[in-house]
């Protein structure tokens, strides 16, 4: 049954049943960090409901008694005086370890009415711990083989496909140079000798940089948790625009602002990779739109929790049918239009934006006409 559930809903599943089959007011989990800190994973019930939330300190306190005796605490009008004064507005309350091989954390079920667990509702805390605790440790196992198995996928894919894609064309180029090579040495064949030494290098540039996108790619898949780190959006967008210009030579790329604060203080909760989203974005706008410009708008929405970035290009355009799928890895428009390609880096923008807790889509440049263009809209939370 874990193999059809992420860790999350192991726990938000586990502890619902609880909060319905004890009537309790609200139920939180922690997690514990590689240093044994706790950090609040889940929350059901009522999690506005600041009355019945147990301040930062008093929760450390109580991971701290969790590592130390790795048993339940009880909080009733009867037990679990150490906390129960400090625990303002709740009146009988469990922290639960979660234990399965180890100890990954522990989950708090609280209520604001008086009540006293039985011996059997003890008991049933007891059992649970372990149950929770091997189905959450069965559950990452799962998370981690599927993710071994998706980079052996790609490795396999890589190897046996696109590489092979990519090494073809310089390796049909080098033999043509070799034969100029044999002619401009009797005076013959300089010009054409310089075409495709430029096609050559424009072959093993797009193999370079094929290569950084799988490593890129990778590496999202490998990590179980992304640690988000606020960065400069502004930086990160003009990171993107100088390296794409640097690929196309004749790049026509505006950056345009639409907020009041100043462009190097908008920071979303993301990591170093952040860069590759855009430019891999800007890439596919250049690659399509010919000789026409590439524009980029970014601002904070109203509320200001959301920065919300849009890349506009005036190509093709991307018709309804395939506006999901192009963020397949193994779906390219190239291969729509009969021509080599991989779609691994908009599967590379889709992947690090959700990690993130973004969205990521594309509409039409122009309302209901897709042959005037595309518009990606990538979301962040703000750090």
């Amino acid at each position: 049954a874990t193999s059809s559930l992420d860790s999350k809903e192991i726990l938000t599943s586990s502890i619902n049943i609880l909060l319905d089959f004890f009537n309790f007011d609200r139920a939180v989990v922690f997690s514990f960090t590689k240093e044994m800190k706790p950090q609040k994973i889940v929350c059901s019930g009522d999690c506005d409901g600041k009355k019945l939330l147990p301040d930062e300190q008093i929760v450390e306190e109580i991971a701290e008694e969790i590592i130390k005796n790795n048993r339940i605490i009880f909080i009733s009008p009867s037990e679990g005086e150490k906390f129960r004064a400090r625990l303002k507005g709740i009146s009988s309350a469990a922290f639960v370890p979660i234990r399965g091989r180890k100890l990954n954390g522990f989950f708090c079920v609280c209520s604001s009415d008086h009540k006293e667990f039985t011996p059997e509702e003890k008991s049933f805390f007891e059992s649970l711990s372990i149950v929770i605790g091997y189905s959450y440790e069965n559950t990452i196992l799962y998370e981690d083989l599927r993710r071994s198995f998706e980079t052996l996928n790609l490795y396999g894919d890589v190897l046996l496909h696109d590489i092979v894609n990519y090494l073809m064309p310089i390796s049909a180029y080098s033999e043509i140079i070799n034969d100029l090579v044999s002619k401009k040495i009797s005076g013959e064949g300089e010009e054409d000798l310089q075409r495709y030494a430029s096609k050559m290098m424009s072959s093993v540039r797009r193999l370079v940089e094929f290569i950084e996108n799988v490593r890129v790619f990778v590496r999202a898949i490998d990590q179980k948790e992304i640690e988000h780190t606020p960065i400069n959006l502004y930086n990160s967008i003009n990171k993107a625009v100088e390296i794409a210009k640097q690929r196309f030579a004749d790049a026509k790329i505006t950056v345009e602002r639409h907020d009041e604060r100043p462009a190097g203080k908008i920071f979303v909760s993301a990591d170093d990779a952040l860069s590759h989203v855009f430019l891999n974005i800007i890439t596919n706008a250049l690659k399509y739109s010919g000789q026409q410009p590439v524009s980029i708008e970014f601002g904070i929405d109203p509320q200001g929790k959301i920065a919300r970035i849009e890349i506009e290009d005036q190509g093709p355009g991307i018709p309804d049918e395939y506006k999901e799928k192009i963020f397949d890895r193994r779906f390219s428009l190239d291969t729509v239009k009969a021509k080599k390609g991989t779609g691994i880096g908009l599967a590379i923008v889709q992947r690090l934006v959700e990690r993130y807790g973004g969205k990521v889509w594309v509409e039409d440049r122009v309302k209901g006409d897709h042959t005037k263009g595309a518009r990606f809209v990538i979301e962040l939370p703000l750090a």
